[in-house]
């Protein structure tokens, strides 16, 4: 049994509520206590502890989770207002937040498939909406392929780096307001080797 309750030394305690916050560095922890959760519809791609924080502050939380084992533990200890889906399919994973029919306020990567969930997550963004990567550029889990830097780094966007360990980072990202109804309809590479999103109105 996975215990989600268990805290290691780069992890903290939310003392409102006693649970333990997102495995998220800690500047980016410094700037999401600072928001107004509580009227917020969240998706995390990867679900596990920071679902019951999520769940705790937000008006509804949605998530899907690779791991059998996660998905359990979460729902077993979970008690807000959440749906949560489990799937090891790659096509099943990356566009379940499509299923719900809803523009997400926050949307969390910090699951598989981190690469092939970007434009989805940004479809499904609501405009002025934050986009969270965690581990973002960090060997140890994953390195971004350049389409995936080139289309994040593009949005307004902070990397929030963990002091004491120089490849731990989490990048939020926001959605620019003037494309607010839009879908995210294909990544295409231009003539100048750039990265490119394509966009189709409502």
């Amino acid at each position: 049994m996975i215990d989600l309750n268990s805290q290691n030394e780069w992890q903290f305690r939310d003392e409102t509520n006693g649970l333990i916050f997102p495995w998220y560095t800690k500047p980016a922890l410094d700037e999401i206590v600072t928001w107004d959760l509580k009227d917020k519809m969240v998706f995390e791609y990867g679900c596990g502890a920071s679902s019951l924080w999520w769940a705790a502050k937000c008006k509804e939380l949605y998530g899907v989770e690779y791991s059998k084992d996660y998905l359990l533990a979460v729902c077993q200890q979970i008690n807000y207002n959440a749906t949560l889906h489990g799937t090891q399919d790659e096509v099943d994973y990356v566009n379940s937040l499509r299923q719900y029919n809803i523009r997400f306020d926050i949307i969390i990567i910090d699951g598989s498939f981190r690469d092939e969930c970007v434009p989805v997550a940004l479809e499904c963004l609501e405009s002025g909406g934050k986009l969270i990567f965690d581990n973002w550029m960090q060997p140890e889990v994953t390195l971004q392929s350049q389409e995936t830097q080139d289309i994040v780094l593009a949005l307004p966007h902070n990397i929030y780096k963990q002091s004491g360990h120089p490849h731990w980072q989490t990048l939020i990202a926001t959605k620019p307001r003037e494309i607010n109804d839009i879908n995210i309809t294909e990544v295409s590479l231009l003539q100048n080797g750039q990265y490119g999103i394509g966009y189709t109105a409502h």
